[in-house]
């Protein structure tokens, strides 16, 4: 487990999120930055819980083993959030990383 690990990931989506929110990109390029704060932001969960993070989807997963069991449903709405922002009829894609974002944040300040 690494918190500072982890705020160093939810640094690097909120400042990513920033500069998609106050540019005018191109939709490939939105969609590619969208993605990339939903991976920041659930590396950030993954490290903060767990010492062996391969990955987003199965960071979470093992930091739900010793997450506070008040956490898990925020754990699944990020999961579920990895999935949607993957899927190719979604328009959404920065509120998508918004809501990552705020998911991530609220697990990392939340009391342990």
């Amino acid at each position: 487990m690494s918190l500072v690990r982890g705020y160093e990931e939810l640094r690097k989506a909120g400042e990513l999120l920033a500069e998609v929110e106050g540019s005018e990109l191109e939709v490939e390029e939105m969609l590619k930055a969208a993605r990339l704060v939903v991976r920041h932001a659930s590396m950030a969960v993954a490290y903060a819980y767990s010492e062996e993070v391969r990955g987003p989807r199965s960071g979470v997963l093992r930091a739900m083993e010793r997450m506070p069991r008040r956490l898990w449903a925020e754990a699944l709405r990020l999961l579920e959030i990895l999935r949607e922002v993957y899927s190719e009829d979604r328009e959404d894609y920065v509120e998508l990383a918004r809501e990552a974002l705020e998911i991530a944040a609220g697990v990392l300040l939340s009391p342990r």
